[in-house]
C-alpha cells in the first residue's frame, strides 16, 4: 500500500505570552508520529508531526516565531506555507500592534502565501486558568474584528475554550485544505484514505 499523505505546512506567530502553545499541545495529542527538527544549515527549528484527520493522514511542518520579521527576514529559508496563525493574547492590548498592514504585506509577498492567514485572539485567563498574571484591560470583539479586516486575513477566531474552540478552529483550517487535495487530485486523495484508515486501525489496536 502506498504511504500517500496531505502535507501541510503552518507558520505559528505569537509573542512570548500570546498563549499560541494550546495550538502545539493540540496537534501534539492526537499526533501519531512526532519530531522535533533543528536545521542548522537553515537556522531554522520546526516540529513535524502525523495525523489522521477525517480519515486523511496529514504530515504538518510547524514553524513558531516569537516575532514576525524574524520570519520575514528568513523568509527564504521558510518557503510554500500553507497557513500563518496569527496569535493574540487578548489581555495584552498593546499586542494588536505587533501585526501591521505593511509588515503582514511583505510576509505575504516574501513568502509567496499561497493558502490561509488567520488571526487568532486567545483569553489567555480563561485558558490557563491564571488571573493573577493579567489585567482587566482586553481586546474586545470589534477590535479583533477591525484588525482582522485591516490585514485583510480570511478568518478571526476567538479562543476560550481550549477543547471546543480549538477543534472548531482546526475543522475550519483543515477541511478547507482536505477539500482542495481532493478537487485537485482524486486519486491520490482514495490512496491517501486507504493509508489513513490503515493508520487509524494500528492505532486502535
Amino acid at each position: 500500500m502506498k504511504k500517500v499523505s496531505f502535507a501541510l505546512n503552518i507558520c505559528l506567530l505569537g509573542s512570548l505570552d500570546s498563549g499560541k502553545e494550546v495550538f502545539m499541545d493540540y496537534l501534539k495529542s492526537s499526533a501519531l508520529e512526532m519530531s522535533f527538527i533543528n536545521d542548522v544549515g537553515k537556522m531554522i527549528d520546526y516540529h513535524e508531526m502525523l495525523i489522521v484527520y477525517n480519515e486523511i493522514p496529514i504530515k504538518i511542518r510547524i514553524f513558531l516565531s516569537d516575532n514576525l520579521e524574524k520570519v520575514i527576514d528568513y523568509y527564504d529559508k521558510i518557503k510554500n506555507i500553507d497557513v500563518v496563525i496569527l496569535s493574540l493574547n487578548l489581555y495584552d492590548v498593546k499586542s494588536l500592534d505587533e501585526y501591521n498592514v505593511e509588515k503582514i504585506k511583505e510576509l505575504k509577498e516574501n513568502l509567496m502565501l499561497r493558502g490561509v492567514l488567520t488571526l487568532v485572539g486567545l483569553d489567555v485567563k480563561k485558558i490557563f486558568n491564571k488571573p493573577a498574571f493579567f489585567t482587566s484591560s482586553k481586546i474586545s470583539n470589534q477590535d479583533l474584528i477591525r484588525k482582522a479586516k485591516e490585514l485583510e486575513v480570511l478568518y478571526c477566531f476567538k479562543i476560550e475554550n481550549k477543547k471546543d474552540d480549538l477543534l472548531q478552529f482546526y475543522d475550519q483550517i483543515l477541511n478547507d485544505f482536505i477539500f482542495k487535495f481532493q478537487y485537485s487530485s482524486p486519486e491520490l486523495f482514495n490512496q491517501a484514505k486507504s493509508y489513513g484508515n490503515k493508520l487509524s486501525i494500528k492505532r486502535n489496536n
